[in-house]
């Protein structure tokens, strides 16, 4: 009996602990459809957020498609008799879309047509028209009345030595200190110095305007020609000023006007317009710097002013088909009427014997004529205004000596 009870006893307990692992079992599937249920809870709620989202993004486009429809397809559709259903459908919309991308086809080609002929007129006609002579003498006198003025309205400082203090130029070189002794002399000397500043940094070539980015320009026509003409200019020939004109002509194409005769930046050619600027600048920082050393308040406004019409005056130079350039003679040059103006003498106004002891202000001469021929014909619009001085008997000799070498053929070398 105690046998029977013991088997009974441990079939239970292995019964008992079957039916606990089963009831694990139940419990860990039963965490697991719990999960499953949240997730799919979790879900539920973002396919909810979702579909309100896509509802929202559909009205929207709905409502936008409507606008184009009201706005531009309905309207080109009635102007141009085009049947569409009272419903608009996606083929209908894509028959109208048909017919604006084959307008706007055809008025492109026209728009090309147009500026194809544009461009072939333009091409015929001539870009600037020639400027007469008495006009480029009123603009160069403007620069000379107004850097004269600019001399007379510099206050010196007393301490300070102007010719000491400013920089040799161009029209400075070889001059003797003593001619810079009085106080008109020393407004002349003002004069000379700015002057200098102009011709080194406007005038020393037809493309310095345009700045450091296209001194190549100027390198190519300076070295693509016969050298040997005033101030290490090639000699002026028919092929030699069409290259030029023509190249600022293709630089002007890229530039607003304003950009060189005012420094207004108009972003029309993002290389060349900041040179051009750096150049104007240039100038301003040079002649501001050297007026700062002699004066304490120096008329910058006026300055500025100088800048606009010499820059202005260079560009309609450069585009000439003869050519105009800034001249001046040299310090010991005998005096030539029709190339020079003397500044007047209070003991004898009326003798311009003898020769060149500084350059007040250089002159404006030309070569060749409005058609781009005679380059061989020099006329001086406006005469260099220059002070003479008794040429004294060893310069007299000199003269003689150069005279003789240039007819005996013997070089400066072989001297």
């Amino acid at each position: 009996m105690d046998q029977l009870a013991s088997d009974v006893i441990a079939a239970l307990e292995v019964e008992l602990t079957k039916s606990e692992e089963q009831v694990g079992l139940y419990t860990a599937h039963y965490d697991k459809l719990k999960d499953k249920y949240r997730a799919l809870r979790q879900r539920n709620a973002e396919t909810a957020e979702e579909l309100a989202e896509s509802r929202h993004v559909y009205k929207f486009q709905k409502a936008f498609l409507l606008k184009i429809i009201n706005r531009y397809l309905e309207p080109f559709a009635d102007k141009n008799d085009i049947q569409v259903t009272d419903d608009w459908t996606v083929d209908s919309m894509f028959t109208v879309l048909g017919h604006i991308f084959q307008d706007a086809m055809e008025a492109g080609s026209l728009q090309d047509q147009v500026k194809l002929l544009q461009k072939e007129l333009f091409s015929k006609a001539d870009k600037v028209q020639a400027v007469a002579d008495q006009q480029f003498a009123q603009d160069f006198r403007v620069i000379v009345s107004l850097v004269k003025t600019l001399s007379r309205t510099t206050c010196l400082i007393d301490l300070v030595d102007p010719i000491a203090a400013l920089d040799k130029g161009q029209l400075l070189e070889g001059v003797s200190h003593h001619h810079w002794d009085s106080r008109a002399r020393k407004r002349y000397l003002i004069e000379a110095w700015v002057w200098s500043v102009l011709v080194k940094m406007v005038f020393r070539t037809p493309f310095a305007i345009l700045g450091a980015k296209c001194d190549s320009l100027s390198e190519v026509w300076q070295n693509l020609f016969l050298q040997g003409h005033l101030h290490d200019w090639p000699c002026p020939s028919g092929l030699c000023e069409t290259w030029r004109y023509t190249t600022m002509e293709q630089m002007m194409d890229l530039l607003d006007c304003d950009v060189i005769t005012k420094g207004v930046l108009k972003q029309s050619n993002r290389s060349v317009e900041p040179s051009v600027f750096e150049a104007r600048q240039a100038v301003m920082n040079n002649i501001e710097t050297g007026l700062g050393k002699i004066s304490a308040s120096p008329d910058l406004v006026r300055v500025q002013n100088i800048i606009d019409k010499a820059f202005a005056l260079a560009l309609l130079m450069s585009l000439q088909r003869y050519r105009l350039q800034v001249t001046w003679p040299k310090v010991g040059d005998i005096f030539v009427e029709g190339q020079m103006s003397a500044v007047p003498n209070p003991d004898d106004s009326d003798n311009l014997e003898g020769v060149v002891a500084f350059i007040v202000n250089p002159g404006l001469t030309k070569w060749g004529d409005t058609h781009g021929k005679h380059f061989d014909q020099r006329y001086d619009i406006v005469h260099s205004l220059v002070q003479l001085e008794v040429a004294t008997p060893k310069q007299e000799i000199e003269e003689v000596l150069e005279i003789q070498y240039a007819l005996d053929g013997i070089s400066t070398s072989e001297r």
